[in-house]
């Protein structure tokens, strides 16, 4: 079974990202790369554009309304 129960902190705080900068834009790319990897490998197709994504790239990405959780001060998780 695909799915499991994770245990998340309840103290996360939820934070606009915009404008993004280079270090948020590099934190942006390690969260994103590490969950299309795992969904690339569920799927068995690894081209999804995520992951060829820079940090660049998401910078460019002005059309997104970004926002993050931070845990304990640390970026951990977007939406976008």
């Amino acid at each position: 079974m695909w799915c499991q129960t994770l245990s998340v902190p309840v103290d996360a705080v939820i934070r606009c990202l915009e404008p993004i900068g280079a270090g948020v834009a590099e934190r942006v790319v390690e969260i994103q790369r590490a969950a299309y990897a795992e969904e690339a490998r569920l799927i068995g197709f690894g081209d999804i554009p995520p992951l060829r994504e820079s940090a660049v790239d998401v910078r460019n990405l002005t059309d997104l309304d970004w926002r993050g959780a931070h845990v304990d001060g640390v970026l951990a998780a977007i939406i976008g």
